[in-house]
């Protein structure tokens, strides 16, 4: 199986599930195509459980947003109303 992505599709980066739908829905809105991708290397971590039971909460899963890199102006701009600084 090939992993490598083509060189004009770019990562938008990973974010939290909770916010994924209002990223794809702008993302959606402005007719700019995109791919997910899932990210759970974190729930492999050895002291995945040890956090748990000190009540750290440890991160989960990851939503991997790729989109062509010619989008990235305006996808740059959604994520900026969607974290404002």
């Amino acid at each position: 199986m090939n992993t490598e992505m083509p060189d004009e599709i770019i990562s938008l980066g990973a974010f939290e599930p909770r916010d994924t739908k209002s990223i794809i829905s702008k993302l959606e809105a402005q007719a700019i195509a995109f791919e997910i991708g899932i990210d759970e290397s974190l729930l492999m971590t050895p002291s995945r459980g040890v956090e748990f039971q000190l009540g750290r909460f440890p991160d989960g899963s990851k939503n991997l947003i790729f989109i062509h890199k010619d989008n990235l102006p305006e996808a740059e701009a959604i994520l900026a109303s969607v974290f404002p600084q």
